[in-house]
């Protein structure tokens, strides 16, 4: 197995974990690179597609939204969603970038979302990097969006400092 040399990465990639997560990477001075949901095989991520998009993208640091289930989930979405929870995790630590873990509550109150509706950060999304307007347009990118704000989270805060 070949590691990238850390000196030639650049950028976040931020990821918003399930089977209909998504991701997004911002370059090292905070610009928008790219968006779109995680691979998918089988209704599961599939690992092998986004260990190569890892190294394609060579992110210098990853934020992943720190998750948990919550009441009134079935036992199958709940399991579901912890594989795809693992694989993203699996996945960063194999490619061998430093990763941090926030909590939606956190990165929501720092964009002001908490108890607003799920379009919203779209709207804040598209306002911050109207060149992904295009990947966000519909209410289904709402995860895109919450990745792509995730990323910018990391790019204001302490939480990427020092790996970008």
């Amino acid at each position: 197995m070949t590691h990238q040399n850390p000196d030639s990465r650049t950028g976040i990639i931020a990821i918003d974990p399930g089977v209909n997560g998504a991701f997004a990477i911002l370059g090292g001075a905070g610009e928008f690179i790219d968006c779109n949901e995680l691979p998918r095989f089988a209704k599961m991520v599939n690992a092998t597609a986004f260990c190569d998009m890892l190294r394609s993208m060579r992110p210098a640091f990853a934020i992943i939204e720190k998750v948990a289930s919550r009441p009134g989930q079935g036992v199958s979405s709940v399991f579901t969603f912890g594989c795809a929870y693992g694989v993203a995790i699996g996945c960063v630590a194999g490619y061998g970038a430093p990763i941090s873990y926030v909590t939606p509550a956190k990165w929501k109150a720092h964009f002001r979302l908490l108890g607003k509706d799920k379009d919203v950060s779209r709207e804040i999304a598209i306002r911050l990097y109207p060149e992904a307007s295009s990947k966000l347009g519909l209410k289904k990118h709402v995860g895109r969006a919450d990745a792509l704000l995730l990323a910018r989270y990391a790019f204001d805060t302490d939480a990427g400092r020092g790996f970008v």
